[in-house]
């Protein structure tokens, strides 16, 4: 499902991404409740800006390292 969204996209907002624990950072509680609670942090490859025509490959609008 990830991979055919990603090859149906017609921008940088229209798809999936999975996105691998690893790199995010800066993990703030947001609110709980009874059915669990939500965060926010920050991706360290940052959000998709535009895709290349080599195989969907997405350039990113941020490249933070610690």
């Amino acid at each position: 499902m990830i991979k055919a969204s990603q090859n149906h996209a017609e921008n940088d907002t229209d798809f999936l991404e999975w996105i691998e624990i690893s790199q995010l950072i800066n993990f703030e509680e947001i609110d709980s409740g009874a059915f669990g609670t939500v965060y926010k942090a920050k991706w360290l490859d940052g959000l998709p800006k535009d895709a290349t025509d080599d195989g969907r490959i997405w350039n990113r609008t941020l490249k933070e390292r610690i």
